[in-house]
């Protein structure tokens, strides 16, 4: 059986309510109210803890967001460059001098792949043939001035 508050009533077997024990009842109610009281206390000490929390994530958020705010800027400055840059290497590249010297860009590019074939014969020259030698007798100087270049 329960009164009006939800508490339960003891009853004896015969169901005739027995005297309550008001004393009983009253510690329940205390060490409940303790213990509510207590656990309002844990959560306010969690809340101000979460609080805490929350304000220096915030100032985080702040530095990061600015530092986000100044590397925007700076990609923005560093796409401008870029954009300048294409367009002065398209107006270099639409001049009469860039067209003009088109072919001796070609022949050098074709030279300097072309150089490693050339120093390799030349070193095979040097040395399997008679001409290293006798090379090296004509034109001392420039036979020390090769050998340099090729060894390295």
């Amino acid at each position: 059986m329960s009164d009006e508050h939800g508490e339960r009533i003891d009853t004896a077997e015969s169901g005739v309510p027995r005297m309550l024990d008001w004393k009983a009842l009253a510690d329940q109610r205390l060490n409940r109210l303790v213990k509510v009281e207590n656990d309002c206390s844990v959560m306010h000490d969690r809340l101000d803890r979460l609080r805490s929390e929350h304000d220096a994530l915030l100032l985080v958020n702040h530095d990061y967001l600015k530092r986000l705010h100044a590397l925007q800027k700076s990609a923005e400055r560093c796409h401008q460059a870029l954009i300048e840059l294409d367009r002065r290497c398209a107006s270099m590249e639409a001049s009469r001098s860039w067209r003009i010297t088109a072919p001796l860009r070609n022949f050098s590019m074709r030279t300097r792949r072309i150089k490693p074939v050339i120093l390799d014969a030349v070193r095979w020259v040097i040395r399997r043939t008679r001409l290293g030698p006798a090379f090296s007798r004509i034109a001392p100087a420039l036979h020390a001035r090769a050998r340099s270049r090729l060894y390295p």
